[in-house]
């Protein structure tokens, strides 16, 4: 990891206009900037080689180093002030998966000190579902069928609150008259989340990052059945 990193939060500015630098810095010594109008850029020595004129400016000078640390991972964040309460529901996402194997990774979660779920691809790269109340212990399922790297497929989970029933499968795409497949219900679960919702990594900042591609992510305040999770790819 680089020491000292920094970046422009714009590509360009007008005369008269204001641009800002992020600096993370982990050294214990000052950090120093200045603001140069380069000559040239070339640092090939068969030429002029690099030449700057140096520019005043109001933070030319030494700062304090501060660390900023960068999260991994890129994901998507659903307040929750903006998810309703859910007592049966369906999460469907297509997916590519780059490393089905390399470890859990969150697909779409609503998890919150145990409490919640989360579609994933669990240890052994299947699918899986988890549902969990505070101060128990969370149940899950899974397909207990790994999944192959770079495939597009369309993964689901559901939860019938009125029997507690659980399911969990995904169908290829691309090869027609594929059936869904879907993990036993592993008995019955109920749900409790009260924290937001994120797409394609669990809580914030995010942990268990998916590695891939997820398209069409959809929550549904209803338990869908295997055909009717089959009619949603058609509109």
């Amino acid at each position: 990891m680089m020491k000292l990193a920094a970046y422009a939060d714009r590509m360009s500015v007008r005369p008269g206009g204001t641009i800002a630098f992020k600096v993370s810095s982990q050294a214990k010594a000052p950090y120093s900037a200045r603001l140069v109008r380069v000559i040239c850029g070339d640092p090939n020595p068969a030429g002029p080689g690099l030449v700057e004129e140096q520019i005043a400016a109001s933070f030319a000078g030494e700062h304090a180093s501060r660390f900023q640390p960068v999260h991994l991972g890129s994901y998507a964040v659903v307040d929750a002030a903006r998810m309703p309460a859910l007592a049966s529901f369906t999460v469907v996402a297509t997916l590519w998966p780059t490393t089905p194997y390399k470890g859990r990774q969150a697909i779409v979660s609503r998890l919150d000190a145990g409490a919640g779920f989360a579609l994933e691809i669990d240890e052994q790269g299947a699918l899986s579902m988890l549902v969990g109340r505070a101060g128990a212990e969370p149940r899950r399922i899974s397909t207990a069928r790994k999944l192959k790297g770079r495939r597009w497929v369309r993964a689901w989970a559901t939860l019938d609150a009125a029997s507690g029933r659980m399911a969990v499968g995904w169908s290829s795409i691309g090869a027609p008259g594929t059936a869904p497949r879907g993990g036993a219900p592993a008995g019955t679960a109920s749900l409790a989340a009260s924290g937001p919702l994120t797409i394609a990594a669990s809580g914030v900042p995010g942990r268990l990052c998916f590695n891939g591609k997820i398209e069409a992510p959809m929550v549904l305040d209803r338990a869908l059945d295997a055909a009717a999770i089959a009619g949603l790819a058609s509109g």
